[in-house]
């Protein structure tokens, strides 16, 4: 190797260095915060409610975004503060659509193609909805990348519709009353529910765990993960109760479970849970290939219990 090739290749590793070190300085100077390496940017925009045209039924559906839903007892209308995205140059790359008719509000993102050689896009978006706590709703929050939360003490709904393709779906600190059904969905990430009433609860993911803590059901709950554990806490209360996992335990040992019909199923789990009654209470279809079980099939009974694990343990007791 030649002097001329050596002092080239060791300038560049030198610039490669040094560049290095600049970017960990800022990064450090920062705070850890990579926003000033991104080539997308975000404009804060905000809806206000009037009070003359109060605002109950709400809808939001964005590509990227997180929504966080915040209920309050000391505001009196409703406020959500939504993210723009732009590119550096300050044109908008997403395309926001804010509807507002006869007590209903939609606010959907649709983002803009764009041919970009080098797009780098460190921004944490995220959708707030400012909820007054004395008010009913009716919520439909959909995002395709983003985790969806609730904060405060309850909220009072007709329905409340959750759905996110890459994200957690967290209301564990919430009390949720719906006079209808209360529906979350998550493609990834795990479901943490708090108290839910409803007339019909579905909480569902692909990849993570579902915890219920509490429920009072007039007709079906239904919770299904195929990768992830299912914890039941507190009282389980539904007409029909359903929790099915491909991979995961079922623990509801903490929980009452009363139901007329119980379906529990996994195919690699323990199952152990405990219902209201005494067993003669229940007609019971137990099926179990490799494992314990201190429960067997029987009939009389004019509840139904149906109980599948074909690799692990099954422990059901009953409150007598």
């Amino acid at each position: 190797m030649n002097k001329t090739l050596k002092i080239l290749l060791l300038t560049g590793l030198l610039l490669i260095l040094g560049g290095g070190i600049v970017l960990l300085i800022v990064f450090v100077a920062s705070g850890g915060n990579m926003d000033f390496l991104s080539t997308v940017k975000l404009e804060e925009k905000r809806f206000d409610e009037s009070a003359e045209n109060p605002i109950d039924d709400i809808t939001i559906d964005f590509e990227n975004a997180a929504i966080e839903v915040r209920i309050d007892d000391h505001i009196a209308n409703l406020a959500i503060e939504y993210p723009q995205a732009q590119n550096n140059v300050g044109e908008n790359i997403s395309e926001i659509t804010l509807t507002e008719t006869d007590g209903a509000l939609s606010i959907i993102e649709k983002r803009k193609w764009q041919f970009n050689l080098i797009s780098w896009n460190f921004t944490s978006p995220k959708v707030v909805l400012h909820l007054p706590s004395h008010r009913t709703y009716d919520l439909s929050l959909t995002t395709k990348n983003g985790k969806i939360s609730f904060d405060g003490p309850s909220l009072q709904a007709k329905n409340v519709f959750l759905f996110t393709d890459n994200g957690a779906i967290e209301t564990e600190t919430t009390e949720i009353a719906c006079s209808e059904a209360f529906l979350c969905e998550t493609d990834n990430g795990a479901v943490k529910l708090g108290f839910i009433t409803a007339g019909h609860l579905t909480a569902q993911t692909d990849n993570g765990a579902v915890e219920l803590n509490g429920c009072n059901v007039s007709a079906k709950a239904y919770l299904e993960t195929d990768n992830g554990k299912i914890t039941l806490v507190g009282n389980i209360t539904a007409n029909e109760l359903i929790a099915e996992t491909d991979n995961g335990g079922i623990q509801a040992q903490s929980a009452i479970i009363y139901a007329q019909k119980i379906t529990l199923s996994t195919n690699l789990g323990d199952i152990r849970a405990k219902l209201a009654g005494k067993h003669a209470d229940y007609t019971t279809t137990i099926e179990h290939d490799l494992g314990n079980t201190n429960i067997y099939s029987s009939t009389g009974g004019e509840k139904s219990l149906s109980v599948n694990s074909d690799v692990g343990d099954i422990q059901i007791d009953f409150t007598e």
